[in-house]
């Protein structure tokens, strides 16, 4: 069971019970240079936009409306992995900012060059400067150990950014509050019945964990034992319900994955659809997000998934695990960290989501993240410039999954979305921080 162990703690994306805010995300230090170049928007500081098309209630603004972008591709390729690249975009209007660009050739040496000083087996980074098309780049040790970098991958608790804009969606259609009890859409149990919404999305209801670090001994006993079941949000709730609360709601922090089951669960109740449908009609569909989605666990695994490798003290590297038990894992994460997606999409997500009106009013977003209250944020986590970058702060979510370990997030004041994942795990975040803080390196201005 030494094994099971270890899964569940790379299930879990955050950290055992505490009373302190959540930490901010660092970075480290490389090298290297891409090339888009793009007008920052006028969003370009850590105020929210307020320019744009705002959604109607039912969900975000559909890509096709929104001007500025184009399609196109080809980059350069090495032997050990390969970037690709947008089309060159229009030039920039005169009184507008200077131009961000990113080479692409320059991307693909950099990571090459990261890639073999970190250790790491293999390593994809997606990026988006401005509104251009994202660029993404993969390295592996050798040609067949770089993942495909328009290949999709389980995006786990970035999942949980997805949830938390639907609910905002709700609560700017004045279908949801805030600051109402959760229990008012989802019936919990009489501990839980003072819970809000806003507790809910903060990590601070109180409610215990579920497959998480906290708990991984029982849930990693019952994944594994049940690889091929199909566990219900309320069943993995089940084990819980008799559990007194871990404190008063409202007075402490404590990263737990049962807070978005329960999003979902009010999610499905107030738009009366499944959760998959609900982020399919209202984000991803819109957004012509077309290759992410959340795994439900039956069928095969999505073919062009990259083999997830996890490395078992005592049991060997390099194992399996997801393919041997996904529906039992993909199920028990659920609405908390069972998305799929793609570099691509994951950064025009981001930047859709926080830099943009496309899926969120200003004040929406501002709840979603406030950068002068950063441990007050909603389903979503700080990031921050380190080694000397002069790059502003940024908002996102890591994600720890068996086999994949990924970070992301927006930059505003550069307006680059970066995420970064490897198909090898566990990886530690400080390498993957290392990575977002080169990249945002290698984007030029002027």
């Amino acid at each position: 069971m030494a094994g099971a162990l270890v899964l569940l703690a790379a299930c879990s994306s955050g950290s055992a019970t505490s009373s302190t805010e959540p930490a901010t995300t660092g970075s480290g230090t490389i090298v290297g240079g891409i090339s888009v170049s793009t007008p920052r928007p006028a969003d370009s500081t850590e105020t929210p936009s307020t320019g744009g098309t705002r959604p109607s209630t039912n969900g975000a603004t559909p890509r096709d409306s929104r001007p500025g972008e184009t399609t196109g591709a080809a980059g350069a390729t090495t032997d050990s992995g390969t970037a690709t690249a947008a089309s060159s975009p229009a030039d920039t209007p005169p009184g507008s900012p200077p131009a961000a660009t990113l080479d692409a050739a320059a991307l693909q040496q950099w990571l090459d060059e990261w890639r073999a000083a970190s250790g790491l087996t293999s390593v994809v980074v997606g990026v988006q400067v401005g509104d251009r098309d994202p660029i993404v780049a993969s390295s592996g040790r050798t040609t067949a150990d770089a993942p495909d970098p328009t290949a999709p991958f389980y995006i786990a608790s970035i999942t949980k950014t997805f949830v938390t804009a639907i609910v905002l969606q709700l609560v700017e259609a004045h279908e949801v509050d805030l600051d109402e009890p959760v229990a008012n859409h989802v019936q919990l149990w009489p501990a839980a019945d003072t819970i809000t919404v806003r507790q809910l999305l903060g990590h601070r209801s109180g409610l215990p964990g579920v497959a998480g670090l906290d708990t991984q001994d029982e849930w990693a006993a019952r994944i594994l034992d049940r690889p091929a079941h199909l566990w219900t949000p309320r069943e993995v709730l089940s084990y819980i319900d008799d559990q007194p609360l871990l404190f008063e709601p409202g007075t402490q922090y404590h990263y737990s994955n049962t807070d978005f089951i329960v999003a979902g669960l009010l999610v499905e109740a107030v738009t009366h659809a499944p959760i998959a449908e609900a982020l399919q009609s209202r984000l991803t569909g819109p957004l012509g997000l077309d290759a992410t989605y959340l795994d439900a666990g039956t069928g095969p695994i999505g073919p062009t998934i990259p083999p997830a490798y996890y490395d078992v003290p005592g049991k060997g590297d390099g194992i399996q695990v997801l393919r041997a038990a996904r529906p039992s894992i993909v199920s028990v994460y659920g609405s908390s960290a069972a998305m799929v997606s793609t570099p691509a999409d994951v950064v025009r997500w981001f930047r859709d989501v926080y830099g943009t009106d496309a899926v969120l009013s200003g004040a929406s977003r501002l709840a979603m993240f406030d950068p002068d209250h950063p441990g007050d944020g909603l389903g979503t986590k700080a990031l921050c410039p380190c080694s000397g970058t002069g790059r502003p702060g940024g908002r996102g979510h890591d994600g720890i999954f068996p086999g994949f370990d990924s970070l992301g997030g927006w930059f505003a004041g550069a307006d680059v979305a970066v995420v970064v994942y490897t198909n090898h795990s566990p990886t530690p975040t400080s390498l993957l921080q290392g990575a977002i803080d080169g990249v945002l390196a290698l984007v030029r201005t002027g």
